[in-house]
């Protein structure tokens, strides 16, 4: 009888340490494991298995947070980039914040963050947005844009702000440092963003301003975006425009505008279309990307994809971004990839 009295006092205590714990301490661990293999052919002829990622980039995790009361509650995200095609490892941050979130306020956090543009651009473009594979997201790149799905979109030393979202309308808002803190010109590189959304039923729509300071490779930069879609249920249609202008008259000023469209096929699976264009200020310097692609959803976590890209620069094209590096100025490549994305 003693015995089992010392066995379940033990056994109490054990779950409510436990239990303690847990309160104190929210911690998820999620990430992204997506590797496809590509064939580019154009004048230098590729093939690859790329980790990095085809409609999602692989990464790993680690997000949570603690109640404060009153309404409030202490978050923090750590999120790297994995290269699981090698043993390169944890490769890059993605993401590294903390805040404090409020159900009625929204949430005001500090770190390396997400510029509006990487959370809400990619809602508009095919192969879930894709930073490699979508028709937009190469000449985004080429356009040396941070409206963008890639690294220029993810802002050092920031303070960003996310409003709750309201009948479907959502506010986003950024300011950083950047990376240069120390020098006399350390102000020069300073930027911030706006961006708001409104998603309800079958329509989206989204607009996004960036102003970027000089420096950090960058000149003096003012950046805008507008884009919709709507779900007609039998297909998904969707456009993009964005306007880059630098301080002066250089080929770094451009416009790029997408459309495309989503097809629902059986019960899980998609094909779809999209096209963009580059104009930059000039002559003979534009660009433009075609893909078609297919995503089958095997389950809520775990996708199939294959994609065709066509792209093609103007000879005098000084930026030539593609899938797989870098194309010569006046090349046009065909990029086939196929992968699986698993999300955990």
């Amino acid at each position: 009888m003693n015995c089992n009295i010392k066995t379940s006092f033990a056994l109490l205590l054990a779950i409510t340490n436990s239990a303690a714990v847990l309160a104190a301490e929210d911690m998820t661990i999620y990430g992204v494991v997506d590797i496809f293999a590509a064939r580019q052919a154009g004048q230098k002829a590729l093939t690859a298995i790329d980790g990095r990622g085809g409609p999602a980039g692989s990464r790993i995790g680690f997000k949570g947070g603690e109640s404060l009361g009153s309404g409030l509650k202490a978050i923090y995200t750590l999120e790297y980039a994995i290269n699981p095609d090698s043993n390169a490892g944890i490769t890059a941050a993605r993401q590294q914040f903390v805040g404090v979130e409020s159900s009625t306020l929204g949430t005001l956090s500090a770190g390396f963050q997400y510029a509006p543009a990487f959370l809400l651009a990619p809602r508009f473009d095919v192969m879930d947005g894709s930073g490699l594979m979508a028709a937009r997201a190469p000449l985004a790149s080429a356009a040396d844009a941070t409206i963008s799905s890639g690294n220029r979109a993810r802002w050092s030393n920031s303070l960003a702000y996310t409003s709750p979202k309201l009948g479907g309308a959502q506010v986003l808002g950024i300011y950083a440092n950047h990376d240069d803190e120390t020098s006399a010109q350390a102000s020069a590189d300073n930027r911030w963003g706006l961006g708001a959304s409104y998603n309800m039923g079958p329509l989206d729509v989204a607009v996004i301003y960036h102003n970027i300071g000089a420096g950090a490779g960058v000149k003096d930069t003012k950046e805008f975006f507008v884009a919709g879609s709507y779900n007609f249920g039998s297909v998904r249609v969707m456009g993009t425009y964005q306007q880059k202008d630098a301080d002066g008259s250089t080929d770094k000023d451009n416009k790029l505008w997408s459309a495309s469209f989503v097809v629902p096929v059986a019960a899980n699976g998609e094909f779809q279309a999209g096209y963009a264009a580059l104009n930059s200020r000039g002559q003979d310097n534009d660009g433009n990307s075609l893909t078609l692609g297919y995503i089958h959803r095997l389950s809520k976590r775990t996708s199939l994809y294959a994609a065709v890209n066509r792209l093609h620069y103007d000879r005098l094209a000084t930026r030539t971004s593609s899938i797989e590096g870098s194309l010569a100025a006046g090349e046009t490549a065909n990029t086939y990839v196929a992968g699986i994305t698993h999300r955990f």
